[in-house]
């Protein structure tokens, strides 16, 4: 215990010491939190800016667009159509409606027989508006919908009505900061362990404990607990942060907030060891630990959720440790579950620690 009481010291100290690498691993998580947190705003995409060209100017084509201008969800701009599409070109527009000329003559007399064929309300969008045209085209379609069934005066048969199970108003932001979370700690785990321990080796730093009496788990539980001092620090200024800029939901169950904050790290922090088991220099442990941590990134359900992804490619989600991490983040903080619910990411993390801290022991290599 003194050994490993003494190591633990001198790795404190060291990282105090090292305070451009300390701001920076507290900062750069903060900075996607800010840049994220500002360009989506409260609602991820909530409002989107659509241009409308009535060719028609008819009683029912005015219908149509107060309607269009009644949902609340649509910024409407009418104008001329050539002025409008190259609007959305420029992406000042996230779609525009075309009602065509004869719009009204063709649909006829309100309650009469539907006009053959259907009158086309033409809809231009940009896909690459990601958000903003999602919005705009599935308002458009369901103002379009409803408005027909005005027409046709069909009865009532179905009537959709939603509830919010939750007891507060959760936005984007709210599903974005434990996603932050658990990309700090899989960043600073996996990349801050794995080319620290390959530059002790190089500078010839682990040869010399190597001599000394100190087995090679008190060398790595050293170094997971100074690891786990980091996750904390880095827990604390997002969600510190997070709450006082953004108002999002820390939640109240912190005993089970900080053991996932545990379990997250410890499967990082492992997974770093094993990669710098292998690896001889820093820039190709660099390169290894990216080329394993970016795709956990984007697949992980950090800033998206994943569920929806193509089927062939869900088995490599789920085998994403971090998506187990943001996930239980966010069970644990916006829908206020405790460990009965949340057990099941702890299991997968815990598993995953414990296979790549016993692989750590059996290849860890003290010289190059």
């Amino acid at each position: 215990m003194r050994r490993f009481l003494a190591l633990l010291r001198a790795n404190l100290l060291m990282l105090l010491r090292n305070r451009q690498a300390l701001f920076w691993s507290l900062a750069f998580p903060l900075v996607f939190m800010f840049l994220l947190g500002v360009v989506f705003g409260d609602e991820g995409g909530g409002e989107a800016s659509l241009g409308l060209a009535d060719k028609d100017g008819s009683l029912l084509s005015q219908g149509l667009v107060r309607a269009l201008n009644a949902t609340g969800r649509l910024k409407v701009e009418q104008g001329d159509e050539a002025e409008l599409m190259k609007r959305l070109k420029n992406g000042d527009v996230a779609a525009v409606v075309i009602i065509p000329a004869g719009f009204g003559e063709k649909l006829g007399v309100p309650g009469g027989p539907p006009p053959a064929p259907p009158v086309t309300v033409e809809v231009a969008y940009d896909p690459s508006s990601v958000f903003a045209s999602q919005v705009a085209t599935g308002t458009v379609a369901a103002v379009v919908e409803g408005f027909q069934k005005q027409l046709l005066r069909t009865p009532e048969l179905v009537r959709t009505e939603f509830r919010n199970v939750q007891k507060e108003s959760l936005s984007y932001r709210d599903f974005l900061i434990p996603g932050i979370l658990a990309m700090a700690l899989l960043t600073s785990g996996v990349i801050g362990i794995a080319t620290t321990v390959v530059f002790f080796r190089e500078q010839g730093i682990l040869r010399r404990v190597q001599v000394t009496p100190l087995p090679v788990g008190v060398f790595m539980a050293a170094r997971v607990v100074t690891q786990l001092v980091i996750s904390l620090m880095q827990a604390v200024v997002l969600l510190g942060v997070g709450r006082l800029v953004f108002g999002v939901h820390v939640g109240r169950n912190l005993p089970v907030l900080l053991l996932m904050l545990i379990v997250g790290t410890l499967s990082f922090v492992f997974l770093g060891f094993f990669i710098s088991s292998f690896t001889r220099t820093v820039e190709a442990t660099s390169a290894v630990a990216n080329v394993v941590t970016m795709p956990m990134m984007f697949l992980g359900g950090i800033f998206f959720p994943v569920d929806g992804a193509p089927s062939w490619i869900q088995p490599v989600v789920k085998l994403m440790p971090v998506k187990y991490l943001a996930d239980g983040l966010r069970d644990v903080m916006i829908r206020g579950r405790g460990l009965a619910e949340v057990w099941t990411d702890m299991v997968f993390l815990s598993g995953v620690a414990l296979v790549f801290a016993l692989l750590s022991l059996r290849v860890f290599r003290w010289r190059e």
